[in-house]
């Protein structure tokens, strides 16, 4: 188990954005392969890619503690996002478009997101840790001893690293406390990670961590 986190924004991050860089590019790409583009309507490449951010300058600092530089599309909700990048839902191994009817009321309506200032329309760019520094520590006290810029991955932010670095869930349970399941409580918290052979996004109850 691990926490997977990500950095707030400091004020030298934002003074300079950099200009159309190979990443914005190359990331926009990836999500637009996966139907990104498609499922928000866009009829071309370039129109969605009219629609991503610059690539922020992130502090030499931030670049080092955070590796992984990630582009989030927050457009498009988790459970269709799971569809699109062919993840399963929960343990169950249910595909995220053929809920069973018992399960469809724990659907995207029941995601939180703890983090403050997340906005549902919002296209940006993060840099992540992928949580294995944090192996063997409970979610919940990895959460505690984060320093003061460092906040833990939402659902699409776990998702959108899922779908620029696939290698971060090879061997390892990307757990997303920045996100719980409302059906089961805050208790519970959301994981990607494999299962039975297949990956999925599931949540389990923090103390099974």
């Amino acid at each position: 188990r691990a926490c997977a986190t990500t950095a707030t924004m400091s004020l030298e991050d934002e003074i300079v954005p950099v200009a159309v860089t190979e990443a914005r590019v190359t990331q926009a790409q990836v999500l637009c392969d996966q139907g990104f583009g498609r499922a928000l309507r866009f009829e071309t490449f370039n129109d969605y890619l009219d629609t991503i951010p610059l690539v922020p300058r992130f502090s030499t600092e931030h670049e080092q503690r955070f590796p992984l530089l990630v582009l989030v599309d927050s457009r498009v909700n988790s459970m269709f996002a799971c569809s699109l990048l062919g993840l399963y839902y929960s343990t169950m191994l249910w595909k995220p478009d053929n809920l069973p009817d018992s399960y469809k009321s724990c659907g995207e309506e029941c995601f939180n997101t703890d983090q403050p200032g997340t906005d549902d329309s919002k296209v940006y760019w993060i840099r992540v840790q992928d949580g294995r520094k944090s192996q063997g520590i409970l979610p919940n006290d990895a959460v505690k001893a984060f320093a003061a810029d460092e906040v833990p991955l939402t659902v699409r932010e776990g998702l959108a690293l899922y779908a620029q670095h696939p290698g971060v869930v090879v061997n390892h349970h990307l757990y997303l406390p920045g996100s719980s399941h409302s059906c089961y409580g805050t208790h519970h918290i959301l994981v990607l990670g494999e299962w039975e052979g297949h990956l999925s996004l599931n949540h389990k109850p923090e103390a099974e961590g």
